[in-house]
Order: C-alpha cells, then structure tokens, then sequence
C-alpha cells in the first residue's frame, strides 16, 4: 500500500496527499485502475519519507548514511532511537554514519567508478587514518575487487613508503 496523510488545507477534509508510494500509485493510473491500498498515517510526512526512502532496495550506502545523518540532525534522534525508527540496529546506524568520514575524493571515486564496492569495503576504507590513505584503499579495493576481508587487512598494514607493493 501507499501511506497517505490527510490534507489539511481541504476544506471537507476529504483530500489526501501522498507521503510515500507515488510511483506505484503513478503505476495504478497508468493502468486505469480506479483504487489503491493506502495506508493513512498521522505522522511526521517527512520522516515516513525519509524512512521509506532508506528501506528501498537500491540506495547505496552513501545516499543512506546521508539520509540517517539527516533524520538525527533534523529530530535531534540518538543512533539508537534513529535505529528503533527505521527497524535497524543501532550498530548497522553506526556503521552507515561511519562513512560521513570519507574525504571528498573517496567520495567522489565511488561515485564516478564503475566497480562497485560494497558498504562493508567502504566503512574499512572510512577507519583509515587520513585521506590519502582513505584514496589509496579505495583506489587499490577497485582495481584489484578487493573484499572487505583485504581491504582491512590492508587498512592495518599500511604501505610502508606510502605507495602499493607488487604482491
């Protein structure tokens, strides 16, 4: 179902605004389909939509920790209460706003490469100490597909003259 709040500037009272669902509502319209399933809520509408966008499939970890980072900072929620909110432990927050820590060059690396790595890679290469060393993890994890395993063995064992050995 779409979740839906009642809109209060109707005068009857009886119109309705989308707070999450739309393109599966935009589906049902394109299929001359006169009903949906609709879930009405009473709830903050953005927070329902900052929720529902976090819990669909697809958004990668930098769009997600962004998210959480602004639902705390927006209501002033704990890792925990945040956690609760959106059925997540409060580990899995952590670990997502651990990548807050990315330089802007890692950031844009994952962004604009098409080797995909995986949070767990992301949240090992968000531990390094500085940003060069966060590029370099990120640089190597690419273009040898390092798992999360490699990429934290690498993280504590850094190159010794700052560069990647041969092996």
């Amino acid at each position: 179902p779409i979740t839906v709040a009642r809109d209060t500037s109707a005068e009857d009272g009886t119109a309705y605004i989308v707070v999450a669902g739309e393109r599966r509502l935009r589906a049902h319209q394109i299929l001359e389909r006169e009903t949906i399933a609709a879930i009405i809520t009473e709830g903050e509408r953005d927070v329902i939509a900052l929720i529902e966008n976090i819990q669909r499939a697809g958004l990668d970890p930098l769009e997600e920790a962004d998210a959480y980072q602004q639902m705390m900072e927006r209501h002033g929620y704990s890792q925990t209460e945040l956690g609760r909110i959106v059925g997540k432990k409060q580990n899995t927050i952590s670990e997502a706003l651990s990548l807050k820590r990315l330089s802007d060059d890692v950031v844009v690396q994952y962004r604009t490469s098409d080797i995909p790595l995986s949070k767990n890679v992301l949240v090992e290469i968000a531990k390094a100490p500085s940003p060069e060393d966060q590029l370099a993890l990120i640089e190597e994890a690419q273009e040898f597909k390092l798992g999360v395993r490699a990429v934290r063995a690498r993280r504590k064992a850094p190159f010794p003259s700052g560069e990647a050995d041969d092996t």
